[in-house]
């Protein structure tokens, strides 16, 4: 016998003792809760209104699902990670255990996030990234280079390896920077959709 969590009609999280998920179809059901084949919810997990968990996939104990998640196959989720409102997980996610991730954050596919992490409110962080455990992502875009990492960390400010400078020197400079450091011509142009893609998401952020 597992207890799951569901919201309410208040909104507020009531136990449900279950043996198959197919015992809760109806309650599932109501919350537009929809759950794959051969996916496993962990004891005492709590679970949002209007969530997807895809095929294959792993929530540990004690997780928290937020409401309006949607969470790719074959993605394994640890014991007490909570998932804020209406956050993206690729296909094949790993993430550890005592994870704290944010609203409306996404997370390429393959991506690896070790134990403790926490991630703040519309991280993105880049398909094939690992993330190490303790780190905290609080704000802007992570990506998992071929050569370097790149992060966006703020105040239009983006870090590629050991270097940091403003999104437009980038633009301006970052030909010669690539060039310099050895890159491939399919590396730097990689980096270059890095870029395009942090000045996409800064320009959405802009009122």
């Amino acid at each position: 016998m597992k207890t799951i969590y569901l919201r309410n009609e208040n909104h507020a999280w009531q136990a449900y003792e279950y043996n198959e998920l197919s015992d809760l179809a109806v309650e599932l059901k109501e919350r537009n809760i929809s759950i794959g084949d051969r996916a496993s919810i962990g004891d005492c997990a709590s679970i949002g209104c209007s969530v997807s968990i895809g095929c294959g996939a792993i929530i540990g104990d004690r997780a928290i699902i937020g409401g309006r998640v949607s969470i790719g196959y074959g993605v394994s989720i640890g014991d007490r990670t909570s998932i804020g409102y209406g956050a993206i997980i690729g296909d094949d996610v790993t993430i550890g255990d005592h994870v704290s991730i944010g609203n409306r954050v996404i997370i390429g596919y393959d991506a690896i996030i070790g134990d403790r992490v926490s991630i703040g409110n519309r991280v993105i962080i880049g398909y094939d990234a690992i993330i190490g455990d303790r780190v905290k992502l609080l704000t802007g875009i992570y990506f998992n280079g071929s050569k370097y990492p790149v992060t966006y960390v703020g105040d239009n400010k983006v870090s590629i390896g050991c270097e940091c400078y403003y999104l437009d020197d980038w633009k301006s400079d970052g030909l010669d920077i690539a060039k310099n450091e050895g890159f491939t011509e399919s590396e730097i142009q990689e980096y270059i959709d890095y870029i395009d893609l942090i000045e996409l998401f800064i320009k959405k952020q802009t009122p």
